[in-house]
């Protein structure tokens, strides 16, 4: 920053005009009396900054003296004002006097006041005040002389800028001076001064005080921000330019915004040229001569210029054969950005077109005389409505307009710039997502279906692209583009106006149903009126035409020429007892109401229907509920045997059963309770008590399971009954059968080897001492021990008291198929259980399978009576359905067909199941070689072929080179993953699992499990 020279010019013909101005108008006196000028003059101000209304004092002497009625004139220089009402004093030896003014100008005549006389020599000071500093700072003159005085005597003094009032913008390298304006190159990094002015534009204004101020343009980048420190007048800053020509505005503005900003347009302009661009046909027939374009671009992708030498660039085609271009070299003028050329081939081939030279390199592939995919012709309808599905057939053409066929899967991008989704289907179909829709290699077109979105009426642009291919596969670089517009009307849309879907049971709730358009305008019904059928989820719910009485109703019409119809809509369940079935006890437990309420639907020919949930709050409070909620001493804690313990005492028997105490409805909906409400418990035998003998409901609860327990001490029939006032109450009665002893052990064990065997009452029982059970076997060679380590065997053990059951040990000598009898039993309660172990060699292979969707497999051939799935499955009823999949179709698992239920080695059985079972696998001994297995071309369904995880690529390793695809899927209780054999790391085949195999040709699977040897 600082004062342009033409500025500095300015101010000296100032000081020469002064000067003249000086001359002309200050008094004549004798030439003899006037022989010298004022001595010493020093001239100073109380404030220099540019526009300030301020006083000047001038320091001199009186070289001839100061008479009575004598001028003190002075000259300020141009820019100063000067007041009419401008005052002055002077001190001389001491004394001040007020003296008279007289101003034209910027001239001050000060008059000696009577009373003052100035010897020759003396030193005196006069003082003007009224004077506003001129508003430009730089370098000023003022003139002094004396009435006596022959000549003035000037002095010089500085303005500087006044306080910051805004900022400014400097320093910007201009890349063409030869052009209006300022021009930067894109990508190029500027250093910035951002400087502070005063409010009369004068650059150098200090700052106060630290000022941060920050520097952006209008491309949207990240503004830059700066401190100018306190003293300071200025910051440099590093500003990079769009990388995109064009003219941008670069703004610098001070952060806390009490500074005038700045802005100046600049034009980004393009750098020079590093890469070029061809464009011209992609394709060309033998000998047939096509047109190209060299575009010169700089490193950001903006056109350039050549230099002013011009710019030479060399062809080149791959091959080379057949291959001539014209001219060659090609010449990109000075200062333009384009040339063209001529190129043609008299071979069939897939040509790459190179240029080098001139430090720009471009790359064009032009085919020859081989069918190329050169369009996309796209069917869409003109006109659509919102919400309706719009079939759109995007077919692919060669350059003679015939159907091109896809030489491998090719994925067409697609894109709209409104509102609207893509699907597979027009109804009931999967949104399209990725932006994209593959069309199969050997198709030649795909169909999507395209739904506008309900409120996106008006014109949609749909836009598709592909990859531009020969018929070989190979890819020439470009894209082919296609685009189709649909007009979309106003569909009518249905919808429910209610508020908040809300009702209470038993108690009837008004509807609204109004048509409205895309926009939410009523569209009243036509001549006929408009059907609208009424439907509901819930057993309990119906809809009526009135408020009271009338028969319930599944269709109402919305009369002619109106838009909107009124209904009435009841149920008697509401959300509360869905919550409770569901193990929810109070509202806190429940997050959405919704969640447990009934869908209501209305729907109607030609508008979308609408669907929603109606929530139905239960009505007052009018009885008490009692239920079982748990029967089950395992349930029950250490700490809460504790305390049962300590009431009961010793005793044989003791049970169990937590009560579920609630609120509900003359419906039999649970009510919510707020405020706390206390029920009253109680039983009618003295063999039983009850923990506590009340519940309480507060919170939102509707039910309780913890505060009323029933504990007896002997079998039987048990009433227990719950009351509080205003309410009705209820009674339940509860069943404790007999007790019995159990003896779990596994059904099959191996000779010398300890099993685990569990003694102990059923859940209904425990016992408030210990109990001893005398333990036997049916064989000499089998005994019990306490533990898996013990050496000696036991023929008793006990329960303790408070227990359910014990743990021992079973070991056997005896050989293989013995069928090991076991007994246990109390003596005391007359209690006797026995249990089988057989004795038998061990499976191959289990696994545990799921609940829901599971895929099984083996990788041998399994033992004849052990290969079908009902002999594999430990729990075969739990077998809701299964399918298998041979020859691309598929096939249902049933007894009706023996053949269906064999699980033969490397296929695979999808089984769905109603809870986790067991799956085990006896495979068929003898000397032989694994499994093999020929898979057909398409997709398989595949066995893991070892009888571990493995590597997909290592269990697949047979068929290495005839797969293109292998998925585990999901939903099926296994870890599921896609695989191709381009991707880096190999996903786990699960043991006794299965996948999906698509062989692009036929190939035999090898196992890789040995059969047994017998």
């Amino acid at each position: 920053m600082g004062i342009s020279s033409k500025r500095l010019r300015s101010r000296g013909l100032a000081v020469l005009a002064l000067v003249a101005l000086l001359a002309s108008l200050l008094p004549a006196v004798p030439a003899m009396a006037a022989t010298s000028s004022v001595g010493s003059l020093s001239i100073t101000s109380e404030n220099y900054k540019a526009g300030a209304i301020t006083n000047y004092t001038a320091d001199f002497t009186a070289t001839s003296g100061i008479q009575p009625g004598d001028e003190i004139t002075m000259v300020f220089g141009t820019g100063y004002v000067v007041s009419q009402q401008a005052t002055a004093k002077i001190v001389y030896d001491d004394a001040t006097y007020t003296a008279t003014t007289s101003v034209l100008g910027t001239i001050v005549k000060v008059f000696a006041p009577a009373e003052l006389n100035v010897a020759d020599g003396g030193a005196v000071t006069v003082a003007v005040y009224g004077v506003t500093n001129p508003t430009t700072a730089g370098d000023y003159t003022i003139a002094l002389r004396t009435t006596a005085d022959a000549t003035a005597e000037s002095r010089t003094v500085t303005i500087v800028p006044a306080d910051p009032a805004k900022v400014a913008i400097e320093g910007l390298t201009d890349a063409d001076s030869s052009k209006d304006g300022i021009q930067v190159t894109a990508g190029s990094t500027q250093t910035v001064t951002i400087g502070l002015q005063d409010q009369y534009g004068n650059d150098g204004s200090v700052a106060s005080g630290d000022i941060k101020v920050k520097l952006s343009d209008t491309s949207g980048s990240d503004p830059v921000e700066a401190t100018i420190s306190n003293g300071s007048s200025s910051i440099d800053v590093e500003w990079t330019a769009p990388e995109t020509v064009g003219t941008y505005t670069l703004t610098a503005e001070d952060t806390s915004s009490k500074l005038q900003a700045a802005s100046i347009d600049v034009e980004v302009v393009p750098d020079v040229p590093t890469k070029a661009d061809i464009t011209g046909p992609g394709y060309l027939d033998v000998n047939q001569e096509g047109t190209y374009t060299i575009t010169l671009m700089d490193a950001n992708d903006n056109v350039a210029k050549a230099p002013s030498s011009g710019l030479s660039i060399t062809l080149t085609a791959d091959p080379s054969d057949g291959a001539t271009f014209d001219p060659n070299p090609v010449t990109v003028k000075a200062g333009e950005s384009s040339a063209t050329f001529k190129f043609k081939s008299s071979k069939a081939a897939m040509y790459t077109i190179t240029t080098s030279g001139g430090g720009v390199s471009a790359t064009k592939n032009v085919a020859v005389g081989v069918t190329v995919l050169n369009r996309l012709a796209v069917s869409a309808p003109a006109s659509g409505e919102v919400g309706i599905a719009s079939e759109i057939t995007i077919s692919l053409k060669d350059q003679f307009g015939n159907a091109f066929a896809a030489p491998s899967d090719l994925t067409v991008t697609l894109d709209t710039d409104n509102n609207g989704t893509f699907y597979d289907k027009p109804s009931n179909g999967t949104e399209i997502t990725g932006g994209s829709v593959i069309i199969p290699k050997g198709q030649s077109g795909v169909k999507v279906y395209y739904v506008p979105g309900t409120n996106a009426v008006g014109e949609h642009k749909l836009t598709f692209e592909v990859d531009q291919v020969l018929s070989d596969g190979t890819s020439t670089g470009d894209k082919v583009t296609a685009e189709a517009k649909i007009n979309v009307g106003t569909g009518a849309e249905l919808s429910l106006v209610v508020s908040g879907l809300t009702f209470t049971a038993g108690q009837r709730g008004e509807v609204t149903i109004a048509v409205k358009d895309g926009h939410g305008n009523d569209v009243p019904a036509g001549p006929n009126g408009r059907l609208v059928y009424l439907e509901t989820e819930s057993p309990t719910g119906k809809f009526y035409a009135a408020a009271e009485g009338g028969d319930p109703i599944t269709e109402v019409t919305i009369p002619a020429g109106q838009a909107s119809v009124k209904v009435y809509y009841v149920d008697t369940e509401s959300w509360t007892k869905k919550a409770l079935d569901n193990g929810k006890l109070s509202t806190y437990e429940v997050v959405y109401e919704a969640d447990y309420s009934y869908t209501v639907a209305f729907r109607s020919e030609g508008v979308i229907g609408f669907s929603g949930q109606a929530i139905v709050d239960p009505a007052e409070a009018k009885a008490i509920t009692l239920d079982l909620a748990q029967q089950d001493v395992n349930a029950v804690s250490d700490d809460e045997w504790v305390q049962i313990g300590s009431k009961i005492g010793v005793t044989d028997l003791i049970g169990i059963a937590k009560m579920r105490v609630g609120v509900v409805d003359q419906y039999g909906n649970p009510v919510p309770q707020n405020t706390l409400l206390r029920i009253s418990v109680k039983d009618d035998s003295p063999s039983a008590f009850l923990d506590w003998d009340y519940a309480e409901l507060l919170g939102g609860a509707w039910a309780v399971e913890n505060d009323a327990w029933l504990i007896v001490t002997a079998p039987g029939t048990y009433s227990v009954t719950a009351t509080a006032g205003g309410l009705s109450g209820a009674e339940k009665q509860v069943t404790f059968e007999q007790p019995a002893l159990e003896i779990t052990a596994p059904p099959a064990a191996l000779p010398d080897t300890r099993i685990p065997v569990t003694i102990g009452l059923t859940n209904l029982w425990a016992s408030g001492r210990d109990l001893t059970v005398s333990l036997s076997t049916g064989t000499e060679n089998s005994a019990f021990y306490a533990t898996d380590q013990t050496a000696e065997p036991i023929d008793q053990v006990t329960i303790p008291a408070y227990s359910v059951g014990t743990t021992v040990y079973l070991e056997s000598d005896d050989p293989l198929g013995t069928a090991v009898e076991l007994t246990a039993a109390i003596a005391d309660l007359n209690l006797t259980a026995q249990a089988t172990v057989n004795l038998s060699g061990r499976a191959n292979g289990t696994t545990r399978l799921l609940r829901g969707w599971n895929i099984i497999s083996t990788p041998w051939v399994l033992a004849d009576g052990n290969n079908t799935i009902d002999k594999i499955l430990a729990n075969p009823d739990y077998v809701e359905v299964a399918y298998g999949y041979s020859n691309g179709k598929w096939y249902k698992v049933t007894t009706a067909d023996p053949a269906t239920m064999e699980l033969r080695p490397l296929e695979a059985l999808y089984v769905k199941l109603k809870g986790a079972t067991d799956a085990t696998f006896w495979a068929k001994q003898g000397i032989g070689t694994p499994p093999v297995r020929d898979l057909a071309d398409g997709w398989n369904l595949v066995g893991n072929p070892a009888d571990a995880d493995r590597a997909a690529d290592q269990a697949l390793s047979s068929i290495t080179g005839s797969y293109a695809v292998v998925i585990s899927p999901a939903g099926c209780n296994q870890s599921a993953w896609v695989y191709t054999p381009k991707t880096p790391t190999a996903p786990v085949l699960d043991q006794y699992r299965g996948c999906w195999v698509y062989m692009t040709e036929p190939a035999p699977l090898a196992g890789q499990a040995m059969p047994p040897l017998q």
